[in-house]
């Protein structure tokens, strides 16, 4: 694989940790502030948010550990590209749909608009 690929795993990884350390400012000073990380929700940010970007950010790491796991000019095949992308894409689209998921699961006096 090209080079490229560990470079754009490490740089996503690097770019999501920013992000959480700035969820991580916004809950530690209690900041009522919008999480618009997908979209322009009105949801506060919340500890939640915070595990979303942990997730991708350990799917960003396990891309990147497959990535220096395979040899210089190694070929992936095709298994075990399954193996790596499928509970990869499953978890980025539970991550990105986290706000409609939990809205699911919370109150209907809370769902009702403000």
């Amino acid at each position: 694989m090209p080079a490229t690929v560990g470079v754009g795993f490490a740089l996503a990884a690097l770019l999501l940790l920013a992000f959480t350390a700035g969820l991580l400012g916004v809950l530690r000073r209690e900041a009522n502030v919008a999480c618009r990380c997908f979209g322009d929700g009105d949801e506060p940010v919340a500890p939640r948010h915070v595990v979303g970007n942990a997730a991708l950010i350990l799917t960003a790491a396990a891309g990147l550990a497959a990535w220096l796991k395979v040899p210089d000019g190694g070929v992936v095949t095709a298994a075990g590209l399954l193996v790596a992308a499928g509970p990869a894409v499953v978890l980025t689209l539970l991550t990105v749909a986290l706000e409609d998921l939990t809205a699911l699961f919370r109150p209907a006096d809370a769902r009702a608009p403000r």
